[in-house]
C-alpha cells in the first residue's frame, strides 16, 4: 500500500514538473513571437522613412 503511494506522489511531482516545463516553454514562444512583431513592425516604420526622406 505505501509503495502504491509513493508511487503516486512521483508522478505527481513528475506531471507538476513537465506542466512547469510545457508552460516556459509556450511562455518562451509567445514571447519569440512578440518580439518578430515587433522587429517586423519597426523595419516596416523604418522602410516607410527612407521614402519620406
Amino acid at each position: 500500500m505505501s509503495d502504491k503511494k509513493k508511487d503516486t506522489k512521483k508522478d505527481f511531482k513528475k506531471n507538476k514538473a513537465m506542466l512547469a516545463y510545457g508552460v516556459i516553454q509556450l511562455g518562451s514562444a509567445v514571447v519569440s513571437a512578440v518580439a518578430l512583431v515587433a522587429i517586423a513592425l519597426s523595419f516596416c516604420s523604418f522602410k516607410k522613412r527612407i521614402k519620406v526622406l
